[in-house]
């Protein structure tokens, strides 16, 4: 259990300080193409880890 607890604090931890850089993207999306890059990462990462959860959700609980 001590690995699982471990991974799961990454993913949450990760996923929590993903969502101040794409807010900061977000805003500078119209005008900068790298921006736009980088906020598609984000969002991307963020999408990834709901799907774990959700598989995490399906394989625990049924």
């Amino acid at each position: 259990m001590g690995g699982f607890r471990a991974d799961l604090i990454y993913l949450f931890s990760s996923s929590f300080l993903l969502t101040f850089p794409l807010l900061y993207f977000f805003e500078r999306a119209r005008d900068s193409r790298r921006a736009k890059v980088n906020a598609t990462f984000c969002i991307f990462g963020l999408v990834a880890f709901a799907a774990y959860l959700y598989r995490l959700k399906l394989m625990l609980f049924g």
